[in-house]
């Protein structure tokens, strides 16, 4: 599925997905790895609150290529891990 958004939005079609899937995080840092799109056609957002004033805060996570990112917020891609405790009862 990410393989498709990715090859439609890099024909220019805009594109705006929300989501706490990290598979879809991923399979787009692989389309972008693999070239079907480029680190400047997708921008990443992590929402957070501030808890002095409860306001939303927004911050960009950069893209480059080989599909890496820059400085993913403390608790990004972490429920794979947290799943792994749950089952296993830790």
């Amino acid at each position: 599925m990410a393989e498709l958004i990715c090859k439609a939005a890099h024909t220019g079609i805009q594109i705006i997905i929300e989501t706490h899937n990290d598979h879809i995080i991923n399979s787009t840092l692989v389309n972008v790895k693999n070239g079907i799109i480029n680190p400047d056609e997708i921008k990443i957002w992590h929402f957070d609150r501030e808890e002095e004033t409860q306001a939303a805060k927004a911050t960009e996570i950069p893209i480059h290529e080989g599909g890496r990112m820059s400085y993913p917020p403390n608790g990004f891609f972490d429920q794979m891990r947290k799943d792994r405790k749950e089952l296993l009862g830790f």
